[in-house]
């Protein structure tokens, strides 16, 4: 897999792409049954971030059973959802 950058990567970046590179290259299991009446947990935010927390609740989903559900809505507006 290459990236591919018009330009030089800035920091957050290559920190992004490392993270999410980590995420999925960790080693595989299989993923617990899902209890019956397991309480989902819902947050919103920022919405730069979501391709990355998409990737990471993916992968905390199928090794862990808890589903995230993630409103990017924006910093500004998951704050006043609190």
């Amino acid at each position: 897999m290459s990236l591919c950058f018009a330009r030089r990567p800035t920091l957050a970046t290559i920190i992004v792409a490392t993270a999410l590179a980590t995420t999925l290259a960790c080693g595989a299991k299989e993923p617990p049954a899902r209890k019956s009446g397991a309480a989902d947990l819902v947050g919103a935010g920022a919405t730069f971030p979501y391709p990355l927390y998409r990737a990471w609740f993916s992968e905390f989903e199928r090794r862990e059973g808890v589903r995230i559900n993630y409103f990017a809505v924006g910093s500004s507006e998951g704050m006043r959802l609190l």
